[in-house]
């Protein structure tokens, strides 16, 4: 029975391979692992500086609207009107959508509404003014939409965060922010509202004056404040902003998808942070999988609008921070396909080299073994191989 055997040539490709290549892939793989956590590293504090920024931005927009709607609170040319109003349509005793249509309504509001009108042309974000009573009566708008005339406590437009608001501000006193909605009569405008009381010159509150925003402005600024020079690879294009309230319905567009706001609940990125509680240190970095099974990073920050909270999400796919990693391994990975190819090119050169002289003595050796005296093995090289093939001659 003939003995198996192995080939010295095959041992030696593999020892080769196995020489040349661990290394390198072991160096690799350290060099990928470094590299993919410093850039998650890099991203998690871009992902904090335009979170910050952002907030930042926010806050102070709407810290000077909340400036705006103080100082016309101040202004007694405001209270005067209101507190005016309020006498003449109790004093006429007709119901209020007969009051503000008749010619004494018209006369008493020609003052206050020039005021206004001025007021509403320097300020875009203004979409109208209110001036109510005591009552929750709207006795005087700009725009003179269906609202006006109505009563916030009793009327068709009582649930509205509008009207929490305005009859928030008559029993406190303060300045309050109604938060985002749509508000029915200016056709489901995306509307903001903040109201504060109007007081007279000793100190009796005579009603409230409210400002209606247009927020379309501000979201859309929210957006492209994005386009920022960043201080590593990440492009901050690639960052998605959004506010959510602590009920995690959207208050602002993701990818202009605007007909999601107040509609769409927002999962990812609060499966814990929401429950286990949203702490005063303001911030979170956190990773998900999205519903479409991508794996984002997000910055979580609490932004504060006078009695109104929001949560701003900045969040990035983990793809896209790790894109020059995936190059790197892509071509690393080039590379040592292309390496084994070169390395098995010269070992097997080499191999052949050395193992062709030890079949044929293998060979002679056979021979001699059956007494053919006359053999003969051609010397190709000058190393050990080479002697023991003038030995065995």
């Amino acid at each position: 029975m003939k003995n198996k055997t192995t080939s010295l040539k095959n041992k030696l490709l593999l020892w080769f391979l196995l020489l040349t290549l661990t290394p390198l892939i072991g160096v690799s793989l350290i060099s990928y692992f470094q590299y993919s956590n410093s850039l998650v590293t890099k991203a998690a504090s871009e992902l904090q500086r335009s979170s910050k920024l952002n907030k930042a931005f926010i806050e102070n927009w709407f810290d000077f609207r909340l400036k705006d709607i103080n100082n016309q609170s101040e202004s007694q040319l405001n209270s005067q009107s209101i507190e005016k109003l309020s006498k003449s349509y109790k004093k006429n005793n007709i119901d209020l959508k007969s009051f503000i249509k008749s010619y004494q309504w018209v006369m008493e509001t020609e003052q206050i509404q020039a005021s206004l009108m001025t007021l509403q042309r320097n300020y875009d974000y203004i979409y109208d003014i209110f001036l109510i009573d005591t009552s929750a009566d709207i006795l005087f708008t700009l725009a003179k939409e269906s609202d006006l005339g109505t009563n916030l406590s009793t009327g068709l437009f009582k649930d509205t965060k509008f009207a929490h608001a305005v009859l928030g501000s008559l029993s406190s006193g303060k300045t309050l922010f109604s938060g985002v909605e749509r508000y029915a009569p200016s056709n489901d405008l995306l509307s903001a509202f903040f109201t504060a009381p109007l007081t007279n010159e000793t100190g009796d509150m005579v009603g409230v004056i409210a400002i209606q925003i247009k927020l379309d402005n501000i979201f859309t600024l929210l957006a492209t404040t994005s386009n920022l020079e960043s201080e590593s690879n990440i492009n901050e294009g690639q960052f998605i902003h959004y506010l959510v309230d602590k009920n995690r319905t959207l208050q602002t567009p993701i990818d202009q998808q605007w007909q999601d706001i107040l509609h769409k609940t927002v999962e990812g990125p609060f499966q814990k942070s929401i429950h286990e509680g949203f702490d005063e240190s303001n911030e979170h970095i956190t990773n998900y999988v999205n519903h479409e099974n991508n794996h984002i990073m997000a910055s979580l920050e609490k932004v504060t609008i006078s009695n109104i909270e929001w949560i701003l999400v900045t969040e990035i796919p983990l793809k896209s921070v790790l894109k020059d990693a995936t190059w790197l391994a892509t071509t690393t990975a080039i590379l040592v396909i292309l390496f084994v190819f070169i390395i098995v090119i010269i070992v097997m050169s080499i191999t052949k080299k050395i193992t062709t002289p030890l079949v044929l003595l293998t060979k002679a050796s056979i021979k001699a073994a059956s007494s053919d005296e006359n053999l003969s093995i051609e010397q190709t090289t000058d190393d050990e191989i080479g002697q023991l093939t003038s030995s065995f001659n």
